[in-house]
C-alpha cells in the first residue's frame, strides 16, 4: 500500500483487549512466508518454580527485549495451534525473535491480565492541577488494540520520500517499503540505544525495511541499508517513522483517566517494566 492509499484504506481496525482475548492482533507470518490462520496463544501455569526461573533470566538477559523473549519462551503453552513447549530451545528462540513486535507486546500485556487480573494500580500526577492521584486503578481490559485482518489490512506500506536519496551509482531512491517490525529489533535495544532516540529510529527502520525503490522498482545492486538510512532527511525521518508506528498496529501503550481533584483528563505511557508491571505494588 502506498502513502497516498493510506487515506483510502485503513491499516488496521480498533478493538479492546477484552474483546480480542488470547489472540494475536496481527496474524503471524512465519519464516516460510506463510501467514497463520490460527492466531491463538495460551500460557502454562505461573508457579513458584517459574518465578525463580524468571528471576534467573532477568539477571542473565543483556536487554529488556531478550528477557521478554526468554520469558515468553518459558511461559508459552499453545502457539498458533502448535505445542510450543515441545519445540527445541533454538526453535523457541527463532519463533519469538521473528514474531511481530506488536504481537509480543500484546502477549506480554495479556499475560499480566491473565495472571494478575485486569486492574493495574499506579500513582499519577495530574498534568493540569499537579496533584497526585494516588492508587489510581486502570482497567487493562479496556486497552485499545489495533488489529490487522487478512485480505483487509495490508502488512506493508510504501512511503514516498519528500527528499529522494541519490546513491553513489546514480540511482535515486524515491520510496521505501516497510513491513511490520519484528521483535528481533527489541532484542537488540541496549540501554545505550534506548537512551538515544535517533538510534532507536534507525534500528526500527532497518528492521522494517522490505525494499528501497527507484520509481516503482526495487533498487538495483547491493546497498547497505544502514548507510543509506543515514541520508534520510529530517522531514522523511519523522513522516516515515509515523507511518511505521501506525503500520505496526497492536496495543496502544498508553492509559488515561480523569483527575480525582480537578476532573481534568490525563494520559500517560504504560509502564510495562517487569518489576512494576508484574509486581505486588500494581495490585
Amino acid at each position: 500500500m502506498s502513502e497516498e492509499q493510506v487515506t483510502k484504506h485503513q491499516l488496521s481496525t480498533a478493538t479492546k483487549l477484552a474483546d480480542l482475548g488470547p489472540h494475536f492482533p496481527i496474524p503471524p507470518r512465519f519464516r516460510d512466508g506463510k501467514i497463520s490462520e490460527n492466531t491463538s496463544f495460551s500460557f502454562i501455569p505461573w508457579d513458584m518454580e517459574v518465578e525463580e526461573k524468571l528471576a534467573d533470566l532477568m539477571e542473565s538477559s543483556k536487554t529488556v527485549g531478550q528477557f521478554v523473549s526468554s520469558m515468553m519462551g518459558l511461559l508459552l503453552d499453545q502457539f498458533c495451534g502448535m505445542d510450543f513447549q515441545s519445540k527445541s530451545k533454538e526453535e523457541k528462540v527463532l519463533l519469538i525473535n521473528q514474531l511481530e513486535f506488536s504481537n509480543v507486546m500484546y502477549m506480554y500485556i495479556y499475560l499480566r491480565v491473565d495472571e494478575l487480573g485486569k486492574e493495574l494500580r499506579l500513582d499519577v500526577t495530574c498534568p493540569r492541577c499537579k496533584k497526585l492521584n494516588k492508587d489510581y486503578v486502570a482497567d487493562l481490559e479496556t486497552l485499545d488494540v489495533e488489529i490487522k485482518s487478512p485480505n483487509i489490512h495490508p502488512r506493508t506500506i510504501t512511503y514516498q520520500l519528500v527528499r529522494p536519496i541519490t546513491l553513489e551509482d546514480g540511482q535515486i531512491i524515491s520510496a521505501i517499503e516497510f513491513d511490520v517490525n519484528k521483535w528481533e529489533y527489541m532484542e537488540r535495544v541496549t540501554q545505550e540505544i534506548a537512551k538515544n532516540a535517533a538510534k532507536m529510529k534507525s534500528l526500527m527502520f532497518e528492521n522494517a525495511i522490505v525494499h528501497m525503490k527507484v520509481g516503482d522498482q526495487p533498487v538495483k545492486g547491493f546497498h547497505e541499508v544502514k548507510n543509506t538510512l543515514k541520508k534520510l532527511k529530517k522531514v522523511d525521518i519523522e513522516k516515515a517513522m509515523e507511518m511505521v508506528v501506525r503500520n505496526n498496529a497492536g496495543p496502544d501503550m498508553k492509559i488515561g483517566g480523569n483527575c480525582v481533584h480537578c476532573q481534568g483528563e490525563w494520559f500517560r505511557a504504560l509502564d510495562w517494566r517487569y518489576d512494576s508491571f508484574f509486581d505486588s505494588s500494581s495490585l
